[in-house]
């Protein structure tokens, strides 16, 4: 009796352990991750506008907007600074398609990073922003375990 009452509750102990970790790496993946809802996938975009979406950040991390012409080597990073997200976790960002001539594919990059790769990217905006001068950059590190969100526009 006693051997069956030990099988009857291991099940229910490794159930329980489980769903305690389950429930903690979900945690993390719903702290951690960005959405793009306008533009949508495919859709045609002028020569600049807004990218509009929601964020989960954890603390000491930052949502960032990126983008570039679909087949350049480099990412320009977008809205002069990370997200503003909003309480109920929507953001909207200002974001330019290329140089006026430009025209075809845009990839839009939604990522979280952390504070170092932040402060990266925050002293790539203020140099552009002195200099005038736009180079590209490498797709940056982003957060462990955080989601990449990417969309495809057509630049008219």
């Amino acid at each position: 009796m006693l051997r069956s009452l030990g099988f009857a509750l291991l099940p229910g102990l490794l159930f329980t352990l489980n769903c305690v970790a389950d429930e903690k790496q979900t945690e993390k993946r719903e702290s951690c991750t960005t959405s793009i809802d306008q533009p949508k996938q495919g859709e045609n975009v002028g020569p600049d506008g807004n990218v509009s979406g929601r964020a989960n950040t954890a603390p000491g991390t930052f949502a960032w907007i990126l983008a570039r012409k679909q087949n350049i080597n480099g990412w320009w990073p977008q809205s002069n600074g990370a997200l503003e997200i909003k309480p109920d976790g929507t953001y909207s960002a200002y974001v330019t398609y290329g140089k006026d001539g430009d025209k075809g594919p845009f990839e839009v990059s939604a990522v979280i990073v952390d504070s170092a790769v932040n402060e990266a990217l925050n002293r790539w905006v203020d140099r552009a922003n002195s200099t005038g001068q736009y180079p590209p950059l490498r797709f940056p590190n982003v957060h462990d375990g955080c989601t990449i969100t990417k969309v495809v526009v057509n630049k008219q």
